[in-house]
């Protein structure tokens, strides 16, 4: 399938803004139909009812077998929703069957007819693109996955072919899904590997299927702890690269290789996989192991070390300093909400000869002059209090109205409030200041 540049040309240098459930918060006063264009990119079905056509608001929820990515190829946005060839059967594979741009109609809001067109292709769901007024129209296999796997020694040995400087360790070992992971026995001046292979009736669980990785656990003061990627890569006919877990859920992974790391003292180092959120349950069936090494000389090994604590030490003089920036921007963000307060207090006491008719409304354009999508919440108190999270794109414009006393606010990836407005009564021209964290009148 070829690099759907339609949606990403549509989308290059215009701010449009669409983020499914979050209209309650910012809409457009005042709301134009919708005009839907629209590109077939792959093979319309047979019509299915409107009703039966399922919205999908994120990526993370695609099945297995479909990759998403927002990128720059060749210094041009791309939106790239990509369907593995075949997969899940050759005979009845997911694929994407067209591409749906719109202009007009209520914020956030997808408009009926993209559901309309979505279900005279034959598509049985739209997942809409974050952030912007586009979506695609596509077909999910309801086929089973495949269950003709290779052997798992075969999978061992193409990885052992990939480490050639290492020789084999031993035997190869077993072990469960539900605890994947195998002891190393470890001595000063070896470096080591670890190659895993599925056997034909392992199954990946849920949570491995979103993210599963590499877990080495040690006293050794050389290797430590430290988690390594397990990647699936693929590559579209037009370069760009797709990899599971970051554009999409795992599917064929059956193998994988974890450089262990040199070994600055004997003793033991336990290798294995973690799924998303920690869990060791990684699935069901049995996983191979096979331990590989190579010889290093002392001093190579004393050149490692000593890079290896030159890196710990600028690690932690990074957290440090990120702690402090952190605790400035609570600071800035504390004293900023106390003179949000006491301007509230004094707008107050203007607006209360006028209590007594009733509240008034206001009017917002909101600009954000950030160069990246920033975090909003409309509510009293972020994180623990009621209200709607929506974003706002970098240089993108939004106009809200409603009763005056909101309190609109900036928030941080874990939901802390950064910066917070109050909407009184009037109109409001409002702008998100290139610093990303607060707001500014206009």
């Amino acid at each position: 399938m070829r690099l759907f540049q339609y949606v990403s040309r549509l989308m290059a240098g215009v701010g449009l803004l669409g983020v499914t459930g979050c209209g309650a918060l910012l809409r457009a006063v005042q709301a134009p139909p919708a005009e839907v264009q629209q590109q077939v990119v792959g093979t319309p079905r047979a019509p299915v009812p409107e009703a039966s056509v399922e919205v999908i608001s994120t990526p993370r929820d695609l099945p297995a077998g479909f990759f998403f990515q927002q990128a720059d190829l060749a210094g041009q946005p791309v939106v790239k929703l990509w369907a593995l060839p075949e997969w899940p059967t050759p005979a009845d594979a997911h694929a994407v069957v067209a591409a749906l741009q719109w202009t007009g109609g209520a914020w956030g809001g997808l408009p009926d007819e993209v559901l309309t067109r979505a279900a005279a292709l034959g598509a049985d769901a739209v997942l809409v693109v974050p952030g912007q007024s586009a979506a695609y129209a596509l077909h999910r296999s309801a086929a089973p996955e495949p269950t003709a796997w290779p052997e798992a020694a075969a999978l061992l040995a193409t990885e052992r072919e990939k480490l050639r400087d290492f020789e084999p360790l031993g035997e190869a070992s077993t072990t469960s899904m539900a605890a994947a992971t195998t002891q190393v026995k470890v001595r000063r001046g070896q470096c080591y590997a670890v190659v895993g292979a599925l056997a034909p009736d392992a199954r990946w669980g849920a949570a491995a299927r979103v993210m599963v990785a590499g877990r080495v656990r040690s006293d050794d003061a050389l290797i430590g702890e430290r988690s390594l990627a397990v990647e699936e890569r693929y590559l579209t006919p037009e370069g760009l690269e797709m990899i599971a877990p970051y554009h999409g859920k795992v599917a064929r992974l059956r193998s994988f290789a974890l450089d262990v790391g040199c070994a600055w003292a004997d003793g033991v180092v336990a290798v294995g996989l973690a799924a998303a959120g920690g869990s060791a349950e990684v699935g069901t069936g049995t996983v191979a192991w096979q331990v590989l090494s190579h010889p290093i000389n002392e001093v190579a090994l004393e050149k490692a070390k000593a890079a290896h604590d030159v890196a710990v030490a600028e690690a932690r003089a990074a957290a440090a300093e990120a702690a402090r920036a952190q605790e400035a921007q609570r600071a800035q963000a504390a004293e900023q909400r106390a003179r949000e307060a006491e301007a509230r207090a004094r707008q107050a006491e203007q607006r209360a000869p006028a209590a007594a008719a009733g509240p008034g409304h206001f009017s917002l354009t909101l600009k954000n002059e950030c160069p990246r999508t920033v975090r909003l919440f409309d509510g009293d108190k972020p994180k623990f209090g009621s209200g709607t999270y929506s974003t706002i794109g970098a240089n993108t414009i939004q106009s809200m109205s409603g009763f005056a006393g909101r309190t609109l606010w900036i928030v941080d990836e874990q939901d802390n409030g950064m910066s917070s407005y109050t909407l009184s009564a009037g109109r409001h021209d409002v702008i998100i200041t290139a610093s990303c964290g607060g707001f500014a009148r206009r």
